[in-house]
């Protein structure tokens, strides 16, 4: 991440010339080929020395991982479950297997296997938290929202002191107006860790939500309790700023922001939010200029270079955009969505079409299953009008969600813009 794949590769050159035949070894290579390669035509060629290795040491957990994602990734997906179905099966204690292997499931249509799946895990260790998200993740991509409610539920109560799973519970709750059992949820984790700063401001959060349950006064005081409980937790104050921004209080936002400075190590998040309070109160723009500046000083801010983007798209800042969106620190290149928003502003800010298409291609062949980085560059090429390039990706993408609503839904626009009715019916009616 810091030295960059070159020197990386170098260091693992050394490292097989003092240790040769460790199977460390290989599996390093897989991840940086992943990581930091050209997706399946880095990849593909060092899949034998793998299977190789995979044989030699066959209870090795860290390489059978690295086969099970080199198949998915060249879309042996079968291949895949097999391999991961021997891991879980010779390493049944480790659960980001089963969660790989539902995964797998998934990726074949298959969410009822998948769901056995999670489930065998929860019953090898009903305390993984990550393995309750998955599984219900799994149930609500089946349209079976009470029982992801129940399963929520149990989880709360088995794994208490996971904070993103009672968010979670609160959001799935929300979503099925059953504003009486959030508000009911919210309440209780509250009460469970009264001295917590980040469970008062999930209580605030749901607050939020539900203005019939509560008034003004009383959210205000909640995000002040939040704040109150830890001095330096910066996501309090911020969410607190942004509650007096929505009363337009932006004076009193910026006088917080101003006396919070003192609590903080890392003052370059609150330098944003300045920014941001001074633009929501005038929409001055200038704010583009000055955040700008800062990111020149501190280019590894994430929350600022997506303001960053916004502000630039909305302003049309275009030639500021060209100057500034280069400077972003590498680092932040493991960032899929912030990589995507990029891109796609540099398209409208005039940079050279091949020079974005390039980057982007990049892109997809480093995450070739990844559907917001190929869909979000089909409806690039589809702004552009060019559909035989938009059409090339949903084609290859298909390969990994032929079936998925959003693939087929730009089917049907693909067909419409290149006047092809009958096909735009077909995949309609696949579509429905």
């Amino acid at each position: 991440r810091h030295f960059g794949s070159e020197f990386t590769n170098a260091c693992i050159d050394e490292w097989e010339k003092s240790s040769p035949g460790d199977p460390n070894i290989m599996q390093a290579r897989i991840e940086l080929a992943i990581e930091r390669g050209n997706g399946i035509e880095t990849l593909e060629p060092l899949v034998p020395r793998l299977e190789e290795t995979v044989r030699a040491f066959p209870v090795h957990i860290g390489v059978r991982e690295a086969l099970v994602q080199s198949y998915v990734i060249t879309l042996r997906l079968e291949n895949a479950a097999t391999q991961c179905e021997e891991l879980v099966n010779f390493a049944a204690h480790y659960m980001p297997g089963y969660e790989m292997l539902a995964d797998i499931y998934e990726r074949l249509q298959k969410p009822d296997r998948a769901e056995e799946t999670l489930r065998r895990a929860l019953r090898r260790n009903p305390l993984e938290s990550s393995t309750h998200h998955a599984l219900v993740t799994n149930l609500l991509t089946q349209d079976r929202l009470s029982e992801a409610l129940e399963a929520m539920d149990n989880t709360t109560r088995l794994v208490p002191s996971d904070m993103g799973l009672w968010e979670r519970r609160i959001v799935l709750l929300l979503r099925g107006n059953d504003h009486d059992a959030a508000d009911a949820v919210s309440r209780e984790v509250a009460a469970l860790y009264p001295d917590g700063s980040y469970t008062q401001l999930v209580r605030a959060r749901a607050m939020r939500e539900l203005p019939r349950h509560t008034t003004r006064q009383e959210i205000e005081a909640q995000l002040k309790l939040a704040m109150s409980l830890n001095a330096e937790h910066w996501d309090a104050v911020s969410e607190y700023a942004d509650f007096l921004c929505d009363q337009a209080q932006f004076v009193a936002a910026l006088e917080l922001l101003e006396q919070r400075r003192r609590h903080l190590g890392d003052i370059v998040d609150l330098e944003v939010k300045i920014l941001e309070v001074k633009r929501r109160r005038r929409h001055d723009v200038t704010q583009p200029a000055a955040l700008a500046a800062l990111l020149r000083k501190r280019p590894d801010t994430e929350n600022g270079w997506r303001m960053f983007i916004q502000w630039a798209r909305e302003d049309q800042t275009w030639k500021l955009a060209r100057d500034t969106l280069p400077l972003m620190h590498p680092n932040l290149g493991e960032d899929i969505d912030l990589q995507l928003e990029k891109l796609a502003l540099l398209v409208h800010a005039g940079e050279p079409f091949e020079r974005v298409a390039e980057q982007w291609w990049q892109l997809i062949s480093n995450h070739p299953a990844n559907m917001a980085v190929n869909l979000r560059w089909f409806d690039v090429l589809m702004d552009q009008r060019r559909y035989e390039d938009a059409a090339s990706v949903l084609d290859v993408y298909a390969q990994h969600e032929s079936a998925a609503p959003q693939v087929l839904c730009r089917r049907v626009a693909l067909s419409c813009a290149t006047h092809k009715k009958v096909a735009a019916h077909e995949w309609a009616a696949r579509l429905w």
